[in-house]
C-alpha cells in the first residue's frame, strides 16, 4: 500500500513538472534531479525511476520525445501487423503473430512500470523489435523465398555510394570517442562510489547522520578516490560535503577549543571582519587544524552546485558555511532562498530555513518551515524534537506541529525517556485521540497495530479499563499472537481478574513453557 502510495505521488509529480517543460523536457536522465522539485509527500527512498515508461519520458524529453516515442510504437506495430495481413507464407504470419503479445505486454506494462530502462527486459525489446523489422522487410520486399546471402546482396543498402558508407563510419566512431570520454569517469568511479554506499548502509553513516570520526574518515576516503575518477559527479561532491562536515563537527567537539561550527558563525559574524584576510586569520586561531575540514566542505559543495544546480539540500549546507566566503549575511539568506526554489519540500531545507526565519524573528514562519520538516526525514524530526521540546511546551508544540503517527511516537519516547512526565501524559492524550481516529479507517495490520498501541497508551494512562478492552479487541484479531495475550494476560493480572488471566496466561505457557515471565 505504502509503495503504490509512492507511484500515485511520484507520478502526481510528473504531470506538476510536464507543464513548466512541455516542448523539449528537462534533459534526458535529469529524471532524479527533478522530480523532487515537485513532489510533496515524502517517502524515505529516491526515486530514480519513474515507475513508468511514459511520464518519465514527456518530463525528461517533452512532447518532441514523446512524439518519437508514438511514432516508434506506431511503426513497430505496422511491422508485424502488416505481415499478418500481406502474407501468405504461414512461417511469417505465424512469427509476426508470436511478436505482437510481448510488443502489447512492453507497451502496457511500462503504462506502470520502469520496464524499458531494464536492460534485460529493453534487450528483449530490442530483438523483437529487429525480428519483426525482418519479417516487415520480407513481406514488403517479396524475397522471402530467397537465401540469406541473396537477400543481403540485393538489398538496397547496397546501392548508397561507398562514400556515404566512408561518413557514417566517421560519424560511428567519432560518437564513439565522444560517449567514451564521457561515461568512462563514472565507470571506473562506481567501484567505489557502490563500495561507499554499501559501508555507508552497514555502519549507519549518511550525509546528515552522526558517525564516528574513524568511520566518516573511512567514507570520506571512498568518496575521494570516486570523485577523483569522476569530478564531474555532483552527487558525490555533496555526500563528501556533508562527510567532511561531519568530521568537523566531531572534532571540534574533542578539540581543546569545542567551539561547536554555529557559535564560530556567530562569533565571526559579530566580529564584523573588514576583510577575508581577517577573517581567515581569525579562524586559523580559533579553529586551527580542524579548519581544513570545512574549507573542504565549502569547496565541494560549491563545486556540487556549480554541476548541478538542482540539489536543495547542498545549498542548506553552503548556508551553514556562507561565513566563510566573507561578512557578507546577505549570501546565506540568498542560499537558503535557492534551496526552496529547488526543494521546497525538501525536510532539510525547511529546517535550515525554519532557524534562518528564526534569525530574523520570524517566530511564525520558523514553525511554518519545522512543520514542513517535522513530516520529513527521521533524522531532522529527531533534531526538531530535541531542539523544540526544550523551549515550547508540549501542548504548544502539538498545535504547532500537528505531527503524525511517527512525529507523536518521536515526541512520546523524547519525553519519557527525559522523565517529563507532565509533557509526556499531553502527548499521551493526544496520541490516543488521534489513533482512535485514524483506527477506523485502518484495516488488517494496521487496525491490529493501533489497538495495540492504543492499549499501551491507556495502560500508561492508568485508564486499566479501557486498556485491557483495547488488549481483547487486538486478541480477537490477531488470536495466535503471544505478545499480544502475555499482555492482556499481565493486565488482567493487574486488575485482580485471575480467572480471565489464567486462559491467556495458560496458553502462552502451553506455547513457550521456559518463558520467564
Amino acid at each position: 500500500e505504502e509503495f503504490a502510495r509512492g507511484r500515485w505521488e511520484l507520478w502526481t509529480a510528473h504531470l506538476n513538472a510536464i507543464p513548466d517543460f512541455w516542448l523539449v523536457g528537462t534533459g534526458i536522465g535529469t529524471h532524479r534531479d527533478i522530480y523532487p522539485t515537485y513532489m510533496e509527500a515524502h517517502f524515505d527512498v529516491e526515486f530514480t525511476h519513474g515507475e513508468s515508461g511514459y511520464l518519465p519520458l514527456l518530463v525528461e524529453s517533452g512532447f518532441v520525445g514523446f512524439g518519437l516515442l508514438l511514432f516508434g510504437i506506431v511503426l513497430a506495430f505496422r511491422w508485424v501487423l502488416l505481415p499478418i495481413f500481406q502474407n501468405n507464407d504461414r512461417a511469417i504470419v505465424a512469427c509476426a503473430a508470436a511478436i505482437i503479445p510481448a510488443l502489447i505486454a512492453s507497451v502496457f506494462h511500462s503504462l506502470g512500470d520502469f520496464v524499458w530502462y531494464i536492460p534485460a527486459c529493453m534487450t528483449t525489446t530490442v530483438l523483437l523489435l529487429a525480428a519483426a523489422s525482418y519479417l516487415f522487410h520480407l513481406t514488403t520486399t517479396g524475397e522471402h523465398a530467397a537465401a540469406p546471402a541473396d537477400r543481403l546482396e540485393d538489398s538496397s543498402w547496397t546501392f548508397a555510394p561507398r562514400f556515404v558508407w566512408i561518413g557514417v563510419s566517421a560519424v560511428c566512431l567519432l560518437t564513439f570517442a565522444l560517449a567514451n570520454g564521457t561515461l568512462l569517469a563514472p565507470a571506473k568511479a562506481a567501484p567505489r562510489w557502490y563500495e561507499f554506499q554499501r559501508l555507508s548502509a552497514t555502519t549507519g553513516a549518511a550525509s546528515w547522520q552522526p558517525a564516528s570520526l574513524d568511520n566518516l574518515a573511512t567514507l570520506s576516503g571512498k568518496v575521494e578516490i570516486a570523485v577523483a575518477a569522476n569530478p564531474n559527479d555532483a552527487r558525490a561532491h555533496a555526500q563528501l560535503a556533508g562527510l567532511y562536515l561531519q568530521q568537523f563537527d566531531i572534532a571540534q567537539q574533542q578539540s581543546q577549543n569545542p567551539m561547536p561550527l554555529s557559535q564560530i558563525r556567530d562569533a565571526a559574524l559579530a566580529s564584523n571582519f573588514s576583510s577575508k584576510q581577517q577573517l581567515d586569520d581569525w579562524l586559523n586561531i580559533a579553529v586551527g587544524e580542524n579548519r581544513k575540514l570545512f574549507d573542504s566542505a565549502l569547496s565541494h559543495a560549491l563545486q556540487s552546485v556549480r554541476l548541478c544546480p538542482l540539489q536543495g539540500e547542498v545549498y542548506a549546507l553552503l548556508a551553514r558555511l556562507a561565513f566563510l566566503e566573507g561578512p557578507d549575511v546577505e549570501r546565506k539568506r540568498l542560499y537558503v532562498q535557492q534551496a526552496l526554489q529547488v526543494r521546497p519540500n525538501h525536510s532539510r531545507v525547511q529546517f535550515v530555513a525554519g532557524h534562518e526565519s528564526l534569525l530574523d524573528g520570524n517566530v511564525e514562519e520558523a514553525l511554518a518551515h519545522w512543520k514542513k520538516a517535522f513530516h520529513g526525514e527521521q533524522e531532522v524530526q529527531n533534531e526538531l524534537v530535541r531542539e523544540l521540546t526544550a523551549v515550547i511546551p508540549a501542548a504548544d508544540l502539538l498545535e504547532a506541529l500537528t505531527p503524525d503517527r511517527q512525529g507523536l511516537e518521536a515526541l512520546f519516547s523524547h519525553y519519557q525517556q527525559k522523565g517529563e512526565l507532565d509533557n509526556a501524559n499531553v502527548v499521551a492524550n493526544y496520541y490516543t485521540h488521534y489513533l482512535v481516529q485514524q483506527s477506523s479507517s485502518d484495516g488488517g495490520l494496521d487496525r491490529l497495530w493501533s489497538l495495540n498501541r492504543l492499549s499501551e497508551l491507556h495502560e500508561y494512562l492508568k485508564s486499566n479499563d479501557e486498556a485491557i478492552r483495547l488488549a481483547q479487541a487486538a486478541n480477537q484479531i490477531s488470536p495466535s499472537d503471544f505478545n499480544i495475550k502475555l499482555r492482556l494476560g499481565r493486565l488482567l493480572v493487574r486488575a485482580n481478574r485471575f480467572t480471565e488471566a489464567q486462559v491467556e496466561l495458560q496458553w502462552c505457557a502451553r506455547r513457550q513453557p521456559d518463558h520467564a515471565e
